[in-house]
């Protein structure tokens, strides 16, 4: 496999979030995606453990 070089610049402006719509997330807003961020992990895990043979 080839190994592939990548340079980070921690100080670049081109970020992977909106900056709008962070500041515009109210406290209820980021509790309701935690709650589905957990519903989503345990549906996850669900599926996994029924995929698994009988041990």
């Amino acid at each position: 496999m080839k190994t592939v070089r990548v340079t980070i610049d921690a100080h670049s402006k081109d970020g992977r979030i909106d900056p709008a719509r962070v500041d515009a997330s109210t406290a209820h807003d980021i509790a309701r995606h935690m709650v589905e961020d957990e519903t989503g992990a345990m549906l996850d895990s669900t599926k996994f453990a029924q995929r698994m043979p009988d041990q």
